[in-house]
């Protein structure tokens, strides 16, 4: 919960006319393979965000912790954070796996590691 939520600066955002959040993340370079001339690759993909989708994204800014979010959007919704929790976690994790975003440990987490000869990934 007190992580901090962090969009991947390699991935351009914006909102469309509609106010959705669009997020443009750039393809890797093109191959040189036999039907690479003949085949046009995109150089980036589009992803646009549905509405709640597009809120927590702007909250991920950096400075805001999971547990602000979760906040935010419990007020936003108008619903006890509890609902929304499970559903947050998920999409964040979702974003997460796809490399959209990152969780920043608190100095607090850091440290013990740093004091431990651990790295986060170690824990069981």
């Amino acid at each position: 919960m007190k992580s901090k939520v962090v969009r991947n600066p390699l991935v351009s955002w914006e909102k469309n006319e509609k106010g959705e959040v669009v997020l443009r993340v750039k393809l890797p370079e093109r191959g040189t393979g036999l039907f690479s001339g003949f085949v046009r690759r995109p150089t980036e993909r589009k992803i646009v965000l549905d509405e709640i989708g597009g809120y927590v994204w702007e909250l991920a800014d950096g400075t805001r912790t999971v547990g602000d979010i979760l906040d935010a959007l419990a007020k936003k919704l108008k619903v006890h954070r509890r609902e929304v929790e499970a559903p947050l976690f998920t999409y964040l994790k979702m974003l997460a796996d796809r490399r959209l975003i990152a969780l920043a440990l608190p100095p607090e987490f850091a440290k013990k590691f740093r004091r431990e000869g651990s790295s986060p990934g170690d824990i069981s």
